[in-house]
């Protein structure tokens, strides 16, 4: 059957040039070769702006694989070994896994399991596809298994919790139990022999059981609820000081949609822990119990009602594969229309102004179309499921009338007995069924475990404290650096070799491209290079680690932006309004004092990066305030200056050189502009000429 045919699982990529990667470890792994894409990606990373054929076929090669690369038509796909590679859109790379008569179906690693028929299959294949077969080299790797722990890392006070809440349902359970012993010696003693006395003391044992039911599951709740609030603000507040100390390169190569909707499996992972994983083991324990006593009553009957049960989780697993592809294709488009939702509104004007929102919506309607299309395959693999389990449910039920009357019939049950055997093997099949359902969404939330692995299991930026602090000598030295953005990218920093003084300005000058930024944000840690140095009065900031070079450090960098919040917490970082004067003494020295008081809530106006009340020189200026504040003994501005005016422009500068520190300036503007110590030139990512210069007054 074809539910039992071998096949190629679906890995999503996580960054978003690295679709390639991910192709490759969907066929690694359907050879025997167990390799997670953060590992693949630990060992090749991403292309720089996408990933050529050469790439991909080189990786195959260093893990035991032989790839071989072909240009042809549609017709001639049926002659490769699938799964294979196919070129998509000319920017992308999906896996061909099966070949119908009129379509084909693909592992799209951005939007999951898809079936594309012909016309659109000409629309996107590109006509280049890649054929990956085992090596006499392979050699078969057993994949590494996450499991919840590994997100969650230690919580405390869990075992206890799971303790109470399993004695509470075990007593729970034993009233539960008991009832329909009750109503078994009602229907055979009370009843037959008119015994009133024994059906008050059946009565207020009843009553009894039932007020301590409910005092049980009232206490029970509330230790669920308490635990639960703790559990998960402590959980989700440590996941998100785990993202924050994340490189921002981590950030830069991911969709914020992408993150965001990772960030949400904690909710999912959660309520499982809190509510879900005590249910399994309470219900788990009371079927046991159940069957044994089903087994006490009659055996025939005992293997009926435990057959539907095994019978339905057949079915229920049957379906695990299906599912699975269906939720992770699911999660690849939740991402994608998250992240096109937030582009259309950070991008909202750029659309408008150039006609973009028609292709934008044709793009947002196309996902959720898709997202319809594969919920819609989910419910009907559910309805089926269901619908079998109600129908096994059923002829169990008619099967187990039929023998119980029969053994009635035969003096060997007695009409209790067959009220308290239904009673309990509809419980019976009642928990077993919430069992089976368990465990199957168990599995499933491995997918949302491994999501959350990237974030938990990334690599923290080098800033661990150390014993080294930085002396007094705020001098800079940049020794042999290199970098470059991927192992097969060209070098765009090349030996870079530069002695900055304390109290010194420099002016880094050279062509788009040249590497000045670049240089940059190895200098504030934002960037680690491939090879190479860098020092602070003589101390290697490997040993201090980035967060010493950032305590002296202020920037105003190209793309920088207000965040959401007043003009006086982007100032300062904090609503603490002791360095208020401050504020405004340095504002009014940019000259954007007066702006700013003269907006209806002065410095406590809300602001953000779309804000159109503040132009964008006077964002700049704001940014400026925001660097001087800080009191820096490095400062760094790159086109600080890019939208002021020529008078804004004298008058920031002024204050800026007035302003005893390290300066480290970045302009394509003329040398002349600036009053500097010395000018340093790039040109190709090399630094080709330094010299001294007179300072002048600027615009002198």
């Amino acid at each position: 059957m074809d539910m039992f045919i071998k096949r190629v699982k679906l890995i999503l990529q996580s960054e978003d040039s690295e679709c390639g990667q991910a192709c490759l470890a969907m066929i690694f792994n359907y050879y025997g070769y167990g390799i997670s894409l953060p590992e693949l990606r630990k060992n090749h990373s991403a292309q720089t702006g996408g990933t050529k054929v050469s790439y991909l076929m080189e990786t195959c090669n260093d893990h035991g694989f032989r790839a071989i690369a072909y240009s042809l038509t549609i017709e001639e796909l049926r002659k490769l070994t699938l799964p294979c590679i196919l070129h998509w859109n000319f920017s992308h790379f999906v896996v061909l896994t099966k070949i119908n008569k009129n379509s084909v179906e693909i592992n799209d690693p951005a939007l999951g399991c898809m079936r594309i028929d012909q016309d659109r299959l000409k629309q996107y294949f590109t006509g280049v596809a890649v054929e990956i077969k085992k090596s006499e080299s392979f050699s078969p790797v057993k994949p590494k298994k996450i499991n919840i722990r590994d997100v969650t890392g230690r919580v405390i006070g869990f075992i206890p919790f799971i303790f109470k809440m399993l004695a509470a349902s075990i007593l729970i359970d034993i009233i539960a139990l008991l009832m329909p012993r009750i109503s078994q010696l009602i229907l055979d003693k009370v009843i037959p022999d008119h015994d009133k006395n024994l059906l008050i003391f059946c009565f207020l044992v009843s009553l009894a059981l039932l007020v301590l039911q409910f005092v049980i599951s009232t206490m029970s709740d509330l230790t669920k609820i308490k635990f639960e609030a703790y559990f998960k603000s402590n959980w989700r507040s440590n996941v998100f000081s785990k993202l924050t100390r994340l490189p921002v390169d981590f950030f830069k190569s991911r969709g914020f949609g992408n993150i965001m909707y990772r960030f949400k499996s904690i909710d999912i992972i959660q309520n499982y822990l809190s509510d879900k994983l005590s249910t399994l083991i309470l219900n788990a324990t009371s079927s046991i119990i159940i069957a044994v006593i089903l087994l006490s009553y009659n055996v025939e009957l005992a293997a009926i009602v435990i057959m539907a049960s095994v019978l339905y989780s057949v079915v229920r697993f049957a379906a695990y594969f299906y599912i699975k592809q269906n939720q992770l294709s699911t999660i690849a488009l939740k991402s994608r229309e998250q992240s096109v939702l937030i582009n259309t509104l950070k991008f909202i004007q750029t659309h408008k102004l150039y006609g973009g929102l028609h292709r934008i919506h044709n793009q947002y309607h196309g996902i959720i179309t898709d997202e319809a299309s594969v919920s819609a395959k989910s419910q009907i693999i559910t309805m089926i499921a269901t619908n079998i389990n109600q129908f096994i449910s059923g002829f169990r039920n008619i099967l187990v009338l039929f023998v119980a009357v029969l053994l009635a019939l035969n003096n060997e049950m007695t009409i209790g007995m067959i009220f308290a055997f239904t009673a309990y093997s509809v419980e019976f099949s009642r928990r077993s069924t919430i069992v089976i359902n368990l465990i199957y969404k168990i599995q499933l939330l491995k997918i949302q475990s491994s999501r959350l692995s990237e974030i938990v299991h990334a690599t923290d930026e080098s800033s661990l404290a150390s014993y080294f602090e930085l002396n007094e000598n705020y001098s800079l030295s940049a020794r042999g650096i290199y970098h470059q953005y991927d192992k097969l990218a060209p070098l765009v920093l090349v030996d870079i070799n530069i002695d900055i003084s304390e109290n010194e300005t420099v002016l880094l000058t050279g062509d788009s491209g040249s590497g000045k930024s670049t240089f940059i944000k190895i200098l504030l840690g934002i960037t680690e290079p491939v090879a190479g140095s860098l020092f602070i009065g003589g101390v290697n900031i490997k040993k201090t680690g980035k967060h010493a070079i950032r305590k002296i450090t202020s920037s105003v960098l190209q793309g920088d932006s207000l965040f959401p919040g007043t003009i006086y917490e982007n100032i300062t970082f904090n609503d603490n309004l002791d360095n208020i004067e401050q504020v405004h003494e340095i504002a009014d020295a940019i000259g954007i004092h007066d702006v700013i008081t003269r907006l209806p809530l002065g410095y406590f106006t809300q602001v953000g990066d779309m804000s159109d009340f503040l132009s964008g020189g006077e964002k700049q200026k704001l940014l400026i305030v925001r660097a001087l504040f800080k009191k820096p003994k490095i400062l760094i501005l790159d086109e600080a200056d890019s939208n002021l005016d020529i008078f804004s422009e004298k008058k920031v500068f002024d204050v800026i050189m007035n302003y005893e520190c390290t300066k480290i300036i970045v302009s394509h503007k003329n040398e002349r502009t600036y009053p500097v110590d010395r000018i340093i030139h790039f040109r190709k990512g090399e630094v080709v000429a330094i010299r001294n210069t007179t300072p002048k007054p600027i615009h002198d």
